[in-house]
This record gives C-alpha cells, sequence and structure tokens, in this order.
C-alpha cells in the first residue's frame, strides 16, 4: 500500500499546476474512448473487402468481451479497493464511482 501512495503523490502534486496537464488528464478520461470508437468505425468503413470488414469486427467484438467482459472483471473480483479519492477524502477531477482499479 505504501507503492500505491507514493505513485498517487507523485500525480497528485500535479493536480492543479497546470491547467494543460489538467486538460489533458479530463479529456483522456471522459472523451478519448469516444474518439477510439470513432476512429475504429472510420477504420472499418475505410475497408474496402467484406472479408476484411468482417475480420476487423470479429476482433474488435472480441478484444471488447476478453478486455471489458473477463479480465477486467476478474481484477475487480480480487482487486476490490476503495478510489483513492473515497479513501483520501479529496475531490477528482473526473466524476467517479465504484473500485479503484480498473476504472472502468
Amino acid at each position: 500500500m505504501a507503492i500505491d501512495r507514493a505513485i498517487f503523490d507523485v500525480f497528485h502534486q500535479v493536480v492543479g499546476g497546470s491547467s494543460i496537464l489538467d486538460w489533458l488528464a479530463i479529456f483522456l478520461a471522459q472523451y478519448l474512448p469516444y474518439f477510439l470508437f470513432i476512429g475504429t468505425l472510420i477504420f472499418f468503413f475505410r475497408l474496402s473487402f467484406w472479408k476484411n470488414k468482417l475480420i476487423v469486427l470479429f476482433q474488435s467484438f472480441l478484444a471488447l468481451i476478453l478486455a471489458r467482459g473477463i479480465v477486467v472483471e476478474a481484477i475487480r473480483f480480487f482487486y476490490n479497493r476503495p478510489r483513492p479519492f473515497i479513501a483520501l477524502e479529496f475531490k477528482p477531477l473526473v466524476d467517479a464511482t465504484s473500485y479503484a482499479f480498473p476504472s472502468g
């Protein structure tokens, strides 16, 4: 737990010191998944052969199911800890709930 606190302190010291870094952290936490989804759709529709589209679609769904549906839930089951802002009582940059890892 001491290493968790040390890593947290390094990142938390930066919060509020630079509006650019704060904006970047908020963007990555809230908006990056939407851009990744749109980028995947653009990539999908730019493919010319239907077999390639089917392969990309299958691989995307498989990755989503494995990563989000199985791995994340397994880690949450075994690694059930409160988020730092709950344990240390401070206001986070981004609204979040549930457990500390993975953030989902």
